[in-house]
């Protein structure tokens, strides 16, 4: 982590120097575990969880109408105030290694390094010996006789070297960073490759989902709604996802990981959001997905599909990288669907694939870490939950909240309204009633539902059993 954020790797023994900016996937990545990890250490997770969002969702419109992303640098590290519109139209904020700015003294580095005086001169003698301290900015420098910022005291040691309350060292460094934002955002900024890749914004669906489960706050949701509207609107043409997009214009037919993420990132938004429109482009994608990727001989999915140009070997993306591969997700999908649709077919051709490469999975489990969850999904079985219960009323929140504050990572969560003909919207709903006017919830696994719940305090043990 370094002082524009996350980096997506590091040179340095301690890490506190990024080599390059973070790009999409690890952000990804990166907020998907503070999101599972926050039921243990909330205020603390949540603080550098929230300060990851922010960093994906803030967007400028410039005439004539074109959305720049906000630059991987937006925030000085912690900073969590952005200004601009929220959504997640995410690109690549990168220096390209041949540019001629990259050997000029504004190299990407340079835009991010303080000396002991301009912190001063900036923000006082007295803060910024303390915000030295804190950040390990010396007259040495820890980088190229600079300093990168760098965290090496807890509030807690700063609080009792400095004999200062907790609170107060939190309102200067907070009154510091932004000072020193205001300076840094002056600076020369690196080159940005300004396209959209459609699968890494589906991995972004995902990552911002589990951010609303946790911190439903309005700009995520908007990002969300706005980043789908987008995608069907201006990267989807005649039933077919396109694969980037730049300046207007879309292009490309999309590959197996554009439709696998998106369709994975549309699932986990009907069980965040529970707006059926999610759920439907998610069964639009996965027919054409089946379509074009599916090998019909031997099961499993190939990369490109039968629109695209027609090559002499279609390869079959298997083992994770630095993104999950595309076989994984589209079974993990595929399951997921199966256990909210009921559609045997979405089964049965993700039985195909996990018999396919199981031996490779014994044999080499590393490289098949988001197969061997889709394996997980396909042994144990989903708890399959539903709340019957109107979407407007607080209570239904609260069990939707209480529901989202557990890890449970094999689940499937429905939302159905009493006046709604649930057999109509899900096989799997058929049966589940409204009982005396509260929300109901119903917890499903393996082919047996449990008792209608409608206290609270009974519906976490029934869901950790």
């Amino acid at each position: 982590c370094g002082p524009g954020g996350f980096g997506r790797q590091s040179p340095a023994f301690f890490l506190h120097q990024p080599d390059a900016p973070a790009r999409v996937f690890p952000r990804w990545r990166v907020g998907l575990v503070f999101v599972l990890s926050v039921r243990g250490n909330q205020q603390r997770i949540m603080s550098v969880h929230s300060s990851t969002a922010h960093r994906l969702t803030p967007l400028r419109v410039k005439p004539p109408g074109r959305l720049f992303i906000h630059e991987v640098y937006r925030s000085i590290q912690g900073e969590s105030t952005f200004a601009g519109l929220p959504c997640v139209f995410v690109r690549l904020a990168v220096c390209d290694a041949r540019c001629t700015w990259c050997d000029s003294p504004h190299a990407f580095t340079q835009g991010t390094v303080w000396t002991p005086d301009e912190i001063s001169r900036i923000i006082g003698d007295e803060a910024g010996e303390i915000f030295c301290r804190i950040y390990d900015v010396t007259e040495y420098g820890n980088f190229e006789e600079k300093n990168i910022l760098h965290p090496i005291l807890t509030l807690d040691q700063a609080s009792k070297l400095f004999r200062r309350e907790i609170g107060t060292i939190e309102g200067l460094i907070a009154d510091a960073k932004r000072k020193l934002f205001e300076v840094r955002e002056k600076r020369i900024k690196p080159f940005r490759d300004e396209k959209i890749v459609l699968s890494w914004n589906g991995l972004m669906l995902s990552g911002l989902a589990e951010a609303i489960k946790i911190s439903p706050q309005p700009r995520y949701i908007e990002a969300v709604n706005r980043t789908v509207d987008f995608i069907f609107t201006k990267m989807f043409r005649d039933g077919h996802l396109l694969h980037v997009y730049k300046d207007g214009v879309a292009k490309h037919l999309g590959y197996l990981d554009d439709y696998a993420f998106v369709a994975v990132g549309l699932l986990d938004l009907y069980e965040t959001t529970f707006d059926r429109a999610n759920l439907a482009r998610a069964v639009q994608l996965a027919q054409t997905m089946l379509d074009e990727f599916w090998d019909d001989a031997n099961g499993s999915f190939f990369y490109t599909g039968k629109s695209h140009e027609q090559l002499i070997s279609r390869a079959k993306p298997v083992f994770d990288g630095s993104v999950p591969s595309g076989n994984a997700m589209a079974t993990q999908f595929l399951l997921r669907l199966y256990h909210l649709t009921g559609t045997e077919d979405y089964l049965k051709r993700a039985e195909k694939v996990l018999h396919s490469y199981y031996d490779a999975m014994e044999s080499q489990p590393f490289g098949f870490a988001h197969m061997l969850c889709a394996l997980d999904l396909y042994l144990n079985k989903p708890k399959e939950i539903v709340v019957v219960g109107k979407r407007d009323d607080p209570a239904t929140a609260e069990v939707i909240k209480e529901i989202h504050s557990l890890y449970l990572p094999n689940k499937t969560l429905q939302l159905a309204d009493p006046g709604e003909p649930l057999e109509k919207i899900s096989p799997l709903l058929e049966g589940k009633r409204h009982v005396d006017d509260k929300p109901t919830v119903y917890v499903c696994h393996n082919f047996t539902c449990s008792q209608p719940v409608t206290n609270r305090e009974a519906l976490k043990p029934l869901l950790e059993s």
